[in-house]
């Protein structure tokens, strides 16, 4: 979802500023009606959303998100998991990503970066 992304002199400024963004966002129903759209989209025949997802993806630049992942180790075959991993895929335009992700009441940030679109990642 489209977010303004303001360059500032200090993180403490920069931080609020996203914060007061986000809670905008909280409060709206844009991502309600983006979620829909996307699952109408899917239906469409594959040429008109491949055509209508490509162009979406050329008008984005970076990419931030947050999941909440699993309070408890997952548990498969009787082997649990001690790490698990969410990163941001790059496609069409987009130059990199940042991503925020819990794990059994860790927190994880992870950072992907396409080296032809960024000189020094």
């Amino acid at each position: 979802m489209p977010l303004r992304l303001r360059l500032v002199e200090n993180f403490k400024d920069g931080f609020k500023l996203l914060s007061d963004d986000m809670n905008k966002v909280k409060y709206s129903l844009t991502p309600f009606a983006m979620i829909h759209m996307h699952k109408v989209i899917m239906h469409f025949p594959s040429i008109i959303r491949e055509w209508i997802l490509n162009d979406f993806s050329k008008r984005i630049t970076f990419s931030f998100s947050f999941a909440f992942g699993p309070q408890r180790p997952i548990t498969i075959a009787n082997s649990r998991s001690i790490s698990q991993a969410y990163l941001g895929v790059a496609m069409g335009t987009m130059s990199g990503a940042i991503t925020v992700f819990t794990h059994c009441k860790k927190l994880k940030i992870g950072v992907t970066a396409d080296a032809a679109a960024i000189k020094n990642p």
